[in-house]
């Protein structure tokens, strides 16, 4: 009787452990997989230090938030390659300034990708070469001259990709701009920093 017993609780501890098995099949572990950490969506290998030829700056409303007006600002090369930067300032406020991306959280790569990613803030220099901003400083000014027709516009930029640690992209630009909804008058360039965002997204990220 006692070798029944015993033989009953062998095969009763086989079916059991053939069951864990399967349910771990493949050499998992009990509870759910580990979510993967998302890839960068920057495609940049490097530093840039990008040369603009062009600049135009123009009036998005689909960028405006409450209590703000949205502009998107492109800068071009001589070869086509282009940084594209949506950007924010106070509802009536001249657009031009400085305006700061937050970097007040940690940078999640690959946050940007989406519906908005198209219309945000990117460095584009072919398809093989894209990358989104996700940090950095944005000065934009205007320098009256002795008439209107006179004035011109400065543009730096020190930017970061979503790569961590992060690649940078640098570009200074001086001479005309094409402006769109922009009022043309020349003023004084207020110092303020503003914010800045993809899309209708304000960037508060960092690498």
């Amino acid at each position: 009787m006692k070798k029944i017993f015993w033989l009953l609780a062998g095969l009763a501890a086989g079916l059991a452990a053939g069951c864990s098995d399967d349910a771990n099949e493949g050499g998992g572990t009990d509870g759910p997989a580990p979510i993967p950490e998302p890839e960068p969506l920057s495609q940049l290998t490097a530093d840039v230090s990008f040369t603009p030829q062009s600049a135009k700056l123009v009036r998005e409303a689909a960028f405006d938030k409450e209590g703000g007006e949205g502009y998107l600002l492109t800068l071009t090369d001589a070869e086509g390659a282009e940084i594209r930067v949506a950007l924010r300032a106070d509802e009536g406020a001249s657009p031009f300034g400085r305006y700061d991306f937050s970097r007040a959280n940690d940078c999640v790569p690959g946050s940007n990708d989406g519906s908005d990613a198209a219309t945000g803030s990117w460095y584009y220099a072919s398809q093989k070469a894209v990358a989104p901003i996700v940090g950095g400083v944005l000065d934009l000014s205007r320098v009256p001259g002795n008439k209107p027709s006179d004035t011109s516009y400065r543009v730096q930029v020190a930017f970061e990709d979503d790569h961590s640690p992060a690649f940078g992209i640098t570009a200074v630009y001086s001479g005309a701009m094409t402006l769109e909804g922009v009022d043309a008058t020349p003023d004084a360039t207020t110092a303020t920093t503003r914010g800045a965002s993809t899309s209708t997204t304000p960037i508060s990220r960092t690498c």
